[in-house]
């Protein structure tokens, strides 16, 4: 008895829409898909399919098909030695359980009867729980495990004519905007500068004047 299972990445052009192909394909197999994610962010699927083992090498193939596989793992698991002692635990469990069921009609008196009626219970537990752990180990070994992973490739890098447009004509509105603005600022300084300068040359400059009329004088 040998389990069967296989990890896959596949590089597709819409991991959503090929997720949906995928169903398909497992349901055509005889098989179902166990789990299903879809992540948005990154565009990428992640889904976990069981096919019958007989058609494990198809569903291979099939899933190639779908696009560009990245990478691929396959893995068994031989689980004979495993299954073949729990089936032996199981029969001397049930084997304990007979055994008790005779005790418990030959029983006299209450407290051997309740005693008896525990152990039992105690066994059916067992028994109960091994016989689940095979039945899991039968479907693991029946149907195959295909974990998949599906991937977009990355979004090349497009140049927009109009985006570059309107940010050049935010650019230079910025600039002028920014211009408009400094004018602003500077000119009543300079109003101001230019009325304080005024007088003050008026008056350097009638300095000057008197200081040449004093030289001519002396002259």
């Amino acid at each position: 008895m040998v389990e069967l299972q296989a990890q896959l990445t596949v590089q597709v052009e819409d991991s959503k829409s090929t997720s949906t192909i995928i169903i398909t394909l497992a349901s055509s197999l005889g098989g179902y898909v166990a789990e299903s994610y879809f992540d948005e962010g990154s565009s990428s699927s992640n889904l976990v399919l069981r096919v019958p083992q007989e058609n494990f090498t198809l569903a291979l193939k099939q899933l190639d098909a779908l696009g560009k596989v990245k990478s691929q793992s396959i893995s068994s698991n031989d689980v004979t030695e495993q299954y073949v002692n729990l089936q032996a635990q199981l029969g001397a469990y049930k084997a304990e359980e007979l055994t008790l069921l005779r005790i418990l009609n030959a029983s006299n008196t209450v407290t051997d009867a309740l005693a008896t009626e525990n152990a039992i219970r105690d066994v059916q537990a067992q028994i109960d729980q091994i016989e689940g752990t095979l039945l899991v180990m039968d479907r693991l070994v029946d149907f195959a495990t295909l974990n998949v992973q599906l991937i977009q490739p990355a979004a090349s890098p497009t140049f927009d004519f109009n985006n570059a447009i309107q940010s050049a004509i935010l650019s230079f509105y910025t600039v002028v905007t920014g211009m408009m603005i400094l004018g602003a600022s500077v000119l009543p300084i300079a109003i101001v500068g230019g009325v304080a300068y005024y007088p003050y040359h008026r008056y350097s400059k009638k300095k000057q004047k008197t200081a040449e009329a004093k030289v001519n004088v002396g002259n």
